[in-house]
């Protein structure tokens, strides 16, 4: 080879770039593409001064999508369009409390900003004691599988069954894309919050020297709370659902019975002026065994139900009992039939086609709900009802007549 001629066989073929195999020199400036710095930090874009702006949310989005460049692909576009129109119909990611864990309504509620000028909408509430499943039955109704790992609701995980505590406090609400609006209670006849209630006392008479806690004075708190929440379940709901475990509760029974009985005169959901209002009542056997698909042990259960609820004006029969038409076919035709729905448990996978499976079981569910009619009127939309329920609220409250009963209440304990 001759000397005279030298042959470059450095990677990269730039003079200081490196050595032959690409790795750059000692004392080499290299340049690291994360630290160039954008015109926007350089101060050299003439939005500058309007970034320093403090923006909301929706404007901040509007901002910095203003600049942007055309989507990638249709099925991009296709999801912003999706996202924005989600946005716009006022679609909650998770749901809102609305009333606090100490029974007063919250003000400004963060369940407003979700609320449109919309008259085609459906109320929907549950009610159940501690541990039925409300919160997870409310959250499958909202769109959730059973599968997913997060709930709009947060249900009784594993370690607050084996402490025994509740999970919902006060009052919660989730608005679907359908526009319905679920309200998830906090459980009522409960231990756990029974036991918040004694130790609330026991705290307070522990810091001004007094004696041990009442524990009667406890009982009747909390079943006048109990009948408070049912009240305005029962004024401001077009459907509430009765979780029972299983069997039929005739507590929970007899405290919507009572909490009929002192409801007081508010608006009607729908906008009527009807002040005698009353929703569809729906009872749920969650968790039921195959024997309650039985035909003699469905209408055992109907007769217990129906016979407590003779004398009540409560829609107890109606569109929700229709269901067993379809899904069981060995019962005798009734024109009205009792709303009464049977959930068996996630867990079982029987593939015997006389027992429906969960997932079937609460398919028919939802789309009971969703084709229930919705009768409001012209005027009545979304954020008049929930003036109209914070109203309510506060007339359970300070009702004369719910606190004359737990007047003799006391008495009697």
């Amino acid at each position: 080879m001759d000397r005279g001629i030298k042959i470059n066989t450095r990677k990269g073929g730039g003079r200081g770039q490196g050595d032959m195999y690409g790795r750059p020199k000692r004392g080499a400036k290299i340049m690291n593409p994360r630290r160039v710095s954008s015109p926007i930090q350089n101060g050299n874009s003439k939005d500058d001064d309007n970034r320093k702006k403090i923006f909301t949310k929706s404007e901040r989005r509007d901002y910095d999508r203003r600049d942007d460049s055309r989507p990638n692909s249709k099925y991009e576009s296709e999801n912003n369009e999706r996202a924005e129109s989600q946005f716009k119909l006022g679609e909650m990611k998770r749901s809102a409390r609305i009333v606090d864990p100490f029974l007063h309504w919250r003000e400004p509620s963060p369940a407003a900003d979700f609320l449109l000028d919309n008259q085609d909408f459906l109320v929907v509430g549950v009610i159940g004691q501690q541990g039925v499943g409300k919160s997870s039955l409310m959250s499958l109704l909202g769109g959730n599988s059973w599968r997913d790992k997060r709930f709009h609701f947060r249900p009784q995980g594993f370690e607050a069954k084996e402490k025994g505590v509740h999970m919902t406090n006060g009052v919660e609400m989730f608005i679907t894309s359908e526009r319905l609006i679920l309200l998830d209670t906090q459980p009522v006849m409960s231990l756990s919050i029974l036991d918040e209630l004694v130790s609330n006392d026991r705290e307070r008479r522990h810091g001004t020297g007094g004696g041990a806690p009442d524990l009667v004075s406890g009982v009747s708190l909390h079943n006048i709370q109990s009948i408070q929440l049912c009240s305005w379940l029962l004024s401001v709901c077009h459907v509430v659902l009765v979780l029972h475990d299983q069997a039929p509760d005739l507590n929970l029974i007899k405290l919507i019975q009572t909490a009929e009985m002192l409801k007081p005169q508010t608006a009607a959901p729908d906008g009527t002026d009807n002040t005698d209002f009353s929703p569809q009542i729906v009872s749920i056997m969650n968790r039921a065994t195959r024997d309650l698909y039985q035909p003699s042990n469905y209408q055992a259960c109907e007769l217990v139900i129906s016979s407590l609820m003779k004398y009540s004006n409560l829609k107890i029969k109606g569109h929700f009992g229709t269901w067993r038409k379809s899904l069981m076919q060995e019962l005798p035709k009734d024109e009205k039939p009792l709303n009464l729905f049977l959930i068996p448990s996630a867990n079982d996978r029987c593939r015997n086609p006389a027992f429906p499976s969960f997932e079937l079981t609460m398919r028919t569910l939802r789309n009971l709900i969703l084709s229930y009619p919705r009768n409001n009127q012209p005027h009545n939309h979304e954020k008049s009802w929930f003036s109209n329920a914070a109203k309510a609220w506060e007339l359970v409250k300070k009702s004369q007549m719910v606190s004359e009963y737990a007047r003799h209440l006391g008495e009697t304990t």
